[in-house]
């Protein structure tokens, strides 16, 4: 509850959130909104999560290692683009728009998430830059016990309600990460 890294915290746990909420239920998703086969579906989803995995390695060794912004501008690149991947799997109707979506979202959480890790060490001590990691990397542990149960329950209702859920969310982050961005440039 420390208050330099607690929003930090909550960003973590967010996204995560959100990225185990999509990702429980999207091999589901490609075999409702594609109309295919189980196999077929398996197939499909493993070629997106490989586009998307593609995609985040293109953004963090092409984009990452280059930027020489602040840790919240990584923020502020990556969240408009992961919202535009989930608002394009919510409004999936073909494969190209799911393989868009997931790309977008790669390249989006491979910006999203360099920020806020870096954005939070930098608000600690170098002696306490360790216990921080390992509370980052616990507040994602977190996200993945609450998204997949919040996303299969949303799924329930509607096959798109989770990745619209999941665009929703991002935009209370990004405008806090303007008024973090605000108050460090003050400073």
């Amino acid at each position: 509850l420390d208050r330099r890294y607690a929003a930090y915290i909550g960003i973590a746990i967010t996204l995560f959130s959100m990225l185990g909420m999509v990702q429980q239920t999207l091999g589901f998703y490609f075999q409702d909104v594609l109309q295919l086969t189980a196999i077929e579906a398996a197939q499909q989803f493993s070629l997106a999560m490989m586009v998307s995995a593609a995609a985040t390695l293109v953004a963090q060794f092409g984009i990452v290692q280059r930027y020489k912004g602040q840790a919240t501008g990584l923020l502020l690149l990556g969240l408009p683009l992961t919202f535009c991947g989930y608002l394009c799997l919510a409004m999936a109707s073909a494969q190209w728009m799911l393989i868009t979506g997931m790309a977008l979202f790669g390249v989006g959480m491979g910006l999203t998430g360099p920020g806020y890790t870096a954005a939070a060490t930098l608000t600690v001590e170098p002696a306490e830059q360790g216990n921080l990691a390992g509370l980052l990397a616990a507040s994602a542990g977190l996200g993945f016990v609450i998204g997949p149960l919040l996303g299969g329950w949303l799924y329930g209702f509607s096959p798109h309600l989770p990745y619209a859920l999941a665009a929703i969310g991002l935009w209370p982050i990004f405008f806090f990460v303007l008024v973090i961005r605000k108050r460090l440039v003050k400073k």
